[in-house]
This record gives C-alpha cells, sequence and structure tokens, in this order.
C-alpha cells in the first residue's frame, strides 16, 4: 500500500468522513436501501463519493439529489431528475452550513418525495399548514385573517381537484368551514348551560 496522494478522496478529515457516512446512512433510510439488496454501494463507487463529497465541500454545491429510478438504479444528481423516477431523497444547504470536527452539519435541510407529490403537498396542506393558520387567527387583524384563509382555501381546493383528475377520478372539493358558525355554536352552549343552572 503506498502512501494516499493529496487529491485522493479517500483520505478525509474525521467530520467530513462522519458526514459522508451520516449522508449515506440517511440515504438508505430514506429510499429504503437495505444492504443485503444494494447491487453496488452506489457511496461508494468514484463518482457518487465524489458528488457527496462536492456537496459538502463546495459552497456553490446548494442542493444533493438521490433518486432510484424506476428499473431500480440509485442515482446522484445535483439538480432534479429528468424523467421517471419512484423516489427521491434531497439534501439542501442553507448558506449557514458547516461540518464540525464531530461530523455533525448544522444548515442542512433533508426530505424525501415519492412519485405521489401532489398526495403528499394534499397531506401537508390540510394537516399541517391549515392548523397552523387556524391557530394564528387570532392574532391577525380579522380582514387579513380571512383573505388568507379564502386564498388558502381556493389553493386546497384546486388540489384536491387535480389530485382527483391524476387518479381518474372527479373529485369535488367540500366547503370550507364556517369558522364563525364555531363562534356562535359555542356561545349558543354557552347560553344553554347558564339556562340549566
Amino acid at each position: 500500500m503506498g502512501e494516499a496522494e493529496p487529491g485522493d478522496a479517500r483520505v478525509e478529515e474525521p467530520g467530513i468522513e462522519l458526514a459522508v457516512s451520516w449522508i449515506k446512512s440517511r440515504i438508505n433510510y430514506f429510499l429504503q436501501i437495505r444492504p443485503e439488496n444494494a447491487s453496488v454501494d452506489f457511496t461508494e463507487t468514484a463518482e457518487g463519493r465524489r458528488m457527496i463529497l462536492d456537496f459538502i465541500r463546495e459552497p456553490a454545491r446548494r442542493r444533493l439529489i438521490i433518486f432510484s429510478s424506476t428499473t431500480g438504479d440509485i442515482k446522484v444528481e445535483f439538480d432534479l431528475p429528468s424523467g421517471q423516477f419512484r423516489k427521491v431523497a434531497y439534501f439542501l444547504k442553507q448558506r449557514s452550513f458547516t461540518v464540525g470536527e464531530d461530523g455533525h452539519m448544522s444548515g442542512l435541510l433533508m426530505g424525501e418525495v415519492d412519485t405521489n407529490v401532489l398526495e403528499h403537498l394534499s397531506l401537508v396542506a390540510h394537516e399541517i399548514l391549515q392548523p397552523l393558520l387556524l391557530s394564528g387567527r387570532a392574532k391577525d387583524p380579522e380582514l387579513i385573517g380571512k383573505d388568507t384563509m379564502d386564498v388558502f382555501h381556493r389553493f386546497l381546493s384546486k388540489l384536491f381537484v387535480t389530485v382527483g383528475q391524476t387518479k381518474g377520478k372527479t373529485l369535488l372539493p367540500l366547503p370550507p368551514p364556517d369558522l364563525n358558525y364555531k363562534d356562535a355554536l359555542e356561545q349558543r352552549q354557552l347560553k344553554d348551560k347558564e339556562k340549566i343552572h
């Protein structure tokens, strides 16, 4: 075994090696790659490893996209894939991205997207964004809050119809909940309680 040359991708600072290892574990988790099922460890190939190292080291490389194609091949890119894919894992660097000596990366966003992007967006909008907007309703001036909710409900309605169209179905959106109705119901219940006592 000879000495490693300065440009050798295998000789790294401990923090970088730990960061590469951590990214590899996240990719395996997101894309559900089992070591016994992987024919080739793409992060150990020269090309895959170089791309991950470039992503970590170079500030200009702001995103790393790893996707499994419909044929089952795993590919690493810096840009979004064109064509068909089964699942995508992404890593996005913020401007404050740093790698510590222990391999801890700060300023890194990551996630996964599967082939049902619209359904995923609909789920996030209904289960996360809508409750957040409704909880902030008391803090916003009434006019701004109402306008925001009207725009958001139009978005949800169009998204619901579009998801139906992708499935070959005609889905009609439900009207938005009447928030004033809920307040009126609570007031009526209070009055009913007062009558009982």
